[in-house]
């Protein structure tokens, strides 16, 4: 929910308050990944709509860190949740 997000060091609070914003209904983020489950490859096929036209992103799991540590951009509060960073 709107609440696992927790953001890290880059500046993009405007893009996670909107993904918050979406996150008050839980359906239109579990639409959004069209693979749902972790995997080998750690590529993941996410849905957006641009435009009006659905399109299909392909994004890996290779999330920026800061130097030294497994700090990341953009986390969840719940241990073990991806969606967040991807």
């Amino acid at each position: 929910g709107p609440d696992d997000i927790k953001q890290g060091q880059l500046g993009d609070c405007y893009f996670l308050s909107a993904i918050s914003a979406l996150a008050e209904w839980k359906s239109r983020i579990t639409r959004i990944f069209l693979e749902r489950h972790v995997n080998e490859a750690g590529v993941y096929c996410v849905g957006f709509y641009l435009n009006g036209v659905f399109e299909e992103v392909v994004i890996d799991d290779k999330f920026p860190c800061r130097k030294n540590t497994n700090q990341v951009w953009a986390n969840s509060s719940v241990q073990n949740e991806l969606w967040v960073m991807i």
